[in-house]
């Protein structure tokens, strides 16, 4: 096993061990006050990566001291840096309800035009093409953090439906309304253009945030500390809705106790928040509460009543379902009042649920995080993270009450923004914008050319490890009583926490090889090789890996 362990008072080393605490090695032993993390072995244990920063895992340079990936032979020969990685990070995901398209909002400078890495908007496919910078740095007024706090700049997107309006909250000054930078509510379209200021709060502890655009794109609701609206402002904190062009600002609350986590449902009619208000006598306790209003400020309801705290709520595209946080996620019916547990046991965070009520999405912890979904007919769960997450994998809620995690209308894709490495592409371990697709076909690719073959699969949504073998395609028996027998089979990676392995076999003239690769759960529950066309299973005739 390998293992990052501090080894002085200042430095973190890579040690590898055997599973019994035997022959403990260094491998990385950093130079002056490096921190090196995220150590990853091979499923033979041949080779090992690993993440450094502040500093050179070897003494053979790193000047910025910025983050960078090296690796080294498992007996430690052969050390070597793989690159030097950029700073910066992506956070705050949206995705519209057709899955299609995400905004995010990120430091990281992507295409060049936040050169101050002060953080802006930007937009892409879920495919991966066609990022696109939609706001851009003002140097006058652009709060510059050092280090990109998740609070400072533009922050929290949100996406209408058809992802021609983008809404985010912003403490600088972008169109030149807010000279005084108390956090405002912008809107931008989706190509880009026509950028304006929705709200004007006064200077001092006053910010609008939290907020959410209706998937019809015609509401906006959020949360403010100001006086929006005159008389006094909404007493701790309030609920408001602005329609995208500025226009239609309603108080939608008056409570004498902050209320929280606004989220409206796709036509724009109803929203659901929390809060310990008690404005009908029937919250004494103080404890918090799930409660829904019109958009035009009518039809104030209290959907919970408990001495348990219920919050975080999310609403169904059609405002028919609500689910939200006690001591697990539950679901609210809101036309027989009658609310109905889905997890136990665990300890959950902010659940957001598909447009169509049939999914309710959730992680569980911050460090060595997990994500997981339920369906709300009857309880089902299911593990929706990829890898294994035993590095420190955190789901970021670095603003208070902000979800850090969409999902699409039909729950098949969910986005996420975390640190770490879940997908076996993210080096740098920095935050970044995830994407689960339960809809996509899983996919493997070996590499051209002469051997070493190396050979990548898909990280799918739910597996924790991976075997992955190699046969002859001479040897593959045609499909037989529900059988596809693969012939004698070679295991090349066993119980592999990552996506990548690597052949050292070439094939004979005239030879092809075939690669398959099995899932295997976080419980150490192995999956199959799959189905040929006919539906029956793949087996190995002998080999293979040990699980």
């Amino acid at each position: 096993m390998v293992y990052y362990a501090q080894r002085d008072l200042i430095t973190n080393g890579v040690v590898r061990q055997q599973s019994d605490g035997t022959q403990e090695q260094v491998l990385a032993n950093p130079f002056p006050s490096a921190e090196c993390v995220l150590a990853r072995v091979s499923g033979s244990g041949a080779r090992v990566s690993f993440q450094c920063e502040k500093g050179d895992a070897f003494g053979q340079g790193n000047p910025d001291g910025g983050l960078g990936v090296y690796t080294v032979e498992g007996d430690g020969a052969n050390p070597e840096p793989i690159t030097d990685l950029p700073t910066g990070g992506s956070f705050h995901p949206d995705i519209t309800p057709d899955g299609s398209r995400i905004v995010f909002v990120s430091n990281a400078n992507l295409l060049g035009g936040d050169p101050d890495f002060s953080g802006d908007i930007y937009r892409i496919e879920a495919d991966g093409t066609d990022l696109f910078q939609l706001t851009s740095p003002d140097p006058g007024t652009e709060p510059t953090p050092q280090e990109f706090d998740e609070v400072a700049g533009p922050v929290l997107p949100t996406v209408s439906g058809d992802g021609s309006i983008i809404v985010f909250s912003h403490n600088g000054d972008p169109t030149g309304g807010n000279p005084d930078l108390s956090r405002e509510l912008y809107a931008v379209d989706g190509d880009g253009s026509n950028l304006r200021q929705l709200t004007s709060a006064t200077a001092g502890y006053s910010e609008c945030d939290l907020a959410q655009i209706s998937a019809d794109g015609s509401v906006v609701v959020f949360h403010s500390t100001a006086d929006l609206v005159g008389g006094g402002g909404p007493g701790e904190s309030g609920i408001f809705k602005i329609n995208p062009d500025g226009s239609g600002l309603v108080q939608l609350t008056n409570a004498d106790t902050a209320v929280y986590a606004p989220r409206v449902d796709d036509s724009g009619q109803w929203v659901v928040f929390h809060s310990a208000w008690d404005p009908f006598g029937t919250n004494a306790d103080g404890s918090r509460e799930v409660f829904r209003v019109r958009t035009d400020g009518s039809g104030l309801e209290q959907l919970t009543e408990t001495s348990a705290s219920s919050t975080y709520p999310d609403i169904s595209g059609d405002g028919s379902l609500v689910v939200f946080l006690r001591d697990g996620v539950f679901a609210h019916d809101v036309a027989s009042g009658i609310s109905t547990r889905l997890t136990a046991g665990v300890e959950a965070n902010m659940p957001v649920l598909s447009r169509d009520g049939v999914w309710a999405y959730y992680s569980v912890g911050s460090y060595d995080a997990d994500l997981y979904r339920v369906r709300v007919s009857d309880g089902l769960i299911e593990r929706v993270g990829a890898l294994d997450p035993f590095e420190e994998i955190e789901i970021l809620n670095g603003w208070p009450l902000a979800r850090t995690y969409e999902v699409d209308h039909d729950g098949d894709r969910f986005v996420v923004d975390m640190t770490g490495n879940p997908t076996d592409d993210n080096f740098d371990g920095d935050s970044e914008i995830f994407l689960v697709d339960r809809s996509a076909p899983p996919t493997i690719e070996p590499s051209p050319g002469p051997a070493p073959t190396s050979v990548s699969w898909t990280a799918m949504s739910g597996p924790a490890r991976y075997d992955i073998v190699r046969g002859d395609v001479a040897n593959f028996d045609l499909p037989g009583g529900g059988i596809s027998d693969l012939g004698p089979v070679v295991c090349l990676d066993d119980d592999s926490r990552d996506v990548r392995s690597q052949d050292p076999a070439a094939p004979a003239p005239g030879q092809v090889f075939f690669y398959l690769f099995r899932p295997i759960d976080i419980d150490g529950i192995t999956g199959s090789y799959g189905q040929s066309s006919d539906g029956s299973e793949r087996q190995p005739g002998s080999g293979g890996c040990s699980g």
